[in-house]
């Protein structure tokens, strides 16, 4: 096997290990951190001396280099309480807000299918679920997961309260029969 591929396997093999340890985090700070810490691993490598680097280098930078789980350590030492707080019911939210979405279109369909009382309670527990995931959401605004269950959920109940009375109309007017009946005398 050729030298440099051993050499890029090596690196690919630590960071691939740190990106791990990293999977806490957001993909664009993961990302960022990971690019630094190749660009660190290139630049120590350079002045090693040795062109192109041997598998010897890379074993020597790598090993002066902290291992994949002390950036787990540093990475979530650095998180407050909040944030933590914050990412779990944003993610929550998230999580009500894709059931609430899916329970819907579910009773929709069963509701078409089988029975109006299905489609009923189905936007009964949807709407349960939405509330939840509105909370939710507030309550995780901080983690992109929040706003998007916020949002989201906004944006679910507004079609909600325009499509519902086109839907209730298009099932047959809801015109009651008439109290008293009026019959023509004959005269």
């Amino acid at each position: 096997m050729n030298n440099s591929r051993k050499v890029q396997r090596r690196i690919d093999r630590y960071l691939a290990n740190v990106g791990r340890a990293l999977d806490h985090l957001e993909l664009d700070e993961r990302r960022e951190i990971l690019d630094g810490l190749r660009a660190h691993i290139r630049e120590e490598l350079a002045q090693q001396g040795s062109t192109p680097s041997n598998v010897d280098d890379v074993r020597t930078v790598l090993s002066s280099m902290d291992s994949p789980q002390a950036y787990r350590a540093e990475t979530t030492a650095g998180r407050s309480p909040q944030a933590t707080q914050s990412r779990t019911l944003g993610r929550l939210g998230f999580y009500f807000f894709l059931g609430g979405i899916g329970l819907a279109a579910m009773s929709l369909l069963l509701g078409a299918l089988v029975a109006e009382a299905l489609f009923r309670g189905g936007l009964i527990l949807s709407g349960v679920l939405a509330v939840c995931a509105l909370g939710l959401g507030i309550a995780g605004w901080r983690d992109p997961y929040g706003k998007a269950a916020t949002i989201g959920t906004v944006l679910a109940l507004a079609c909600v309260l325009i499509f519902l009375p086109a839907r209730q109309s298009s099932t047959g007017p809801n015109v009651s029969e008439p109290l008293v009946e009026t019959t023509q005398s004959e005269t």
